[in-house]
């Protein structure tokens, strides 16, 4: 809103003075004339107090009422009585929460000491004496299934009819599977990736594929690589090179392999300096996971930095040459 003009004059509409049309003698309105009400401050004051009505049991009767802990009588609202006010002041009210009164336990007779406050509520010593009291109270059930007796809580004893869930089940799961035999009905699948057979309801047969998270990450990272520089530019110097390999291959349900050599099992990994270096431990306990895995399966497993790539892609290939040449023709055993 624009500054009011000072010079401007207003006539308050209920007692007809002529006052500065200023924020200081009416209330801001975007719609009144100037941007101000009608009314000055003083008529709408008296508007507001006159049309104001409280509700009979709120603060304006009061009423004397005695403190609970140092028995001192105050003023208060009937209002504030009815939501439980019982103290004269918030230092009593601290001071009774505090106070220590004792107690006899209802089950096995022992003297506690407790908060006072809690007098109402604190009827045992310990929490094992209040499972006793639970326990005296429970009620006898047979169980539909296996006919044994078990006991429960009394608000339990008109939901309970099973000794445990294996017992419920054995009821329950056959009246699912006969209400919607396609829901409850389960058969078993191979996983697209690994081959393992899982168990799987026919209701999500045509949507599932894979047996676990993991399948389903390698199977995405295989289909939908994420190539990295340091990468093509190795994969374009074995290819020049005549090398013969696959690219993104999944080995053992647990990698993806940068490069593959399948005819003679010789695994490549480009490991980044940042991702596979000390800065993750986590990653470097993980790769030497990975390639205990594949030794265990009978692959040759070789990684290279990226900084050796990046400065002597010659001397990386020389090694590979070596690699696939020892795969190629072992060297004879000598006894």
């Amino acid at each position: 809103m624009s500054d009011v003009n000072t010079l401007l004059v207003k006539i308050c509409f209920k007692c007809k003075c002529e006052l500065p049309a200023t924020r200081e003698h009416f209330h801001v309105n975007a719609r009144g004339k100037y941007g101000l009400q009608s009314r000055c401050k003083k008529c709408t004051n008296e508007k507001l107090r006159a049309a104001y009505k409280p509700h009979p049991n709120q603060r304006e009767t009061k009423t004397v009422a005695t403190c609970k802990f140092c028995g001192k009588q105050f003023e208060t609202y009937h209002l504030s009585i009815e939501r439980g006010k019982k103290f004269c002041s918030k230092d009593c009210g601290y001071k009774a929460s505090i106070t220590v009164t004792e107690k006899c336990c209802e089950i096995c007779g022992k003297v506690f000491a407790f908060a006072k406050r809690r007098i109402s509520r604190q009827r045992f010593c310990s929490y094992d004496c209040f499972v006793a009291h639970k326990l005296l109270k429970q009620v006898p059930i047979e169980c539909l299934t296996c006919g044994k007796d078990f006991t429960v809580i009394p608000s339990r004893a008109k939901k309970a009819k099973y000794c445990s869930v294996e017992c419920q089940q054995v009821i329950t799961i056959p009246a699912m599977r006969a209400a919607n035999p396609i829901k409850y009905n389960s058969v078993f699948v191979n996983c697209q990736l690994c081959g393992k057979k899982y168990l799987v309801n026919k209701a999500r047969l045509k949507r599932t594929r894979f047996c676990s998270h993991s399948c389903l990450s390698l199977y995405n990272r295989a289909t939908n690589p994420t190539i990295s520089k340091v990468e093509r530019r190795l994969g374009e110097a074995m290819a020049e090179k005549g090398f013969t390999f696959e690219a993104q291959a999944v080995l053992c349900s647990v990698t993806v392999a940068d490069f593959f050599f399948r005819e003679i099992g010789l695994v490549i990994f480009v490991d980044g300096d940042y991702w596979h270096g000390s800065t993750f431990p986590e990653q470097e306990n993980r790769d030497r996971r990975i390639n205990a895995r594949l030794a265990e399966s009978g692959y040759m497993v070789k990684r290279f930095w990226e900084r050796e790539i990046n400065d002597n892609i010659e001397a990386v290939l020389l090694t590979l040459e070596e690699a696939v040449e020892d795969l190629c023709f072992p060297s004879p055993v000598l006894f």
